[in-house]
């Protein structure tokens, strides 16, 4: 687990479990033993190719809006590895409070890349950034 910026984290599965974080889950399943009561689940897939990119606007939408309502705390937000799904998703939250640049998914990347040096979107991840950020950014 690796503190990002202020109160964001980034994990991996095993960061998750007995965690006094809000977390997002944003993996294929959710963790067993992790506190119901502070967690969003989002089943997101992660491959290298082109998804629907309604349900991935309809899951981080989900993350982000949880994450707004948690913006107090300290949120953990992860997926397998920590490379791709969670960096993206908190990428995002970031370029909404302007912590990173929100004008396109590129110059958010280029900066954050510089906070979270493991952040590697996958191809499926990477073109539904480029395709959806603007809208995004209006969550």
């Amino acid at each position: 687990m690796r503190n990002v910026y202020g109160n964001y984290w980034i994990g991996t599965h095993e960061d998750c479990v007995g965690s006094w974080m809000a977390v997002v889950h944003a993996c294929k399943y959710p963790c067993k033993g992790a506190n119901d009561l502070d967690n969003v689940y989002v089943p997101m897939l992660d491959i290298d190719g082109r998804m629907d990119n309604e349900v991935l606007f309809w899951q981080f939408r989900e993350c982000l809006l949880f994450m707004r309502a948690n913006s107090g705390r300290d949120v953990l937000v992860h997926c397998n590895k920590g490379e791709s799904r969670s960096p993206s998703v908190l990428m995002c939250w970031l370029a909404i409070e302007g912590v990173v640049p929100r004008g396109s998914f590129e110059e958010a990347y280029d900066s954050f890349v510089d906070m979270y040096e493991e952040y590697s979107p996958n191809l499926g991840i990477r073109l539904f950034l480029h395709a959806k950020w603007g809208e995004l950014m209006g969550v």
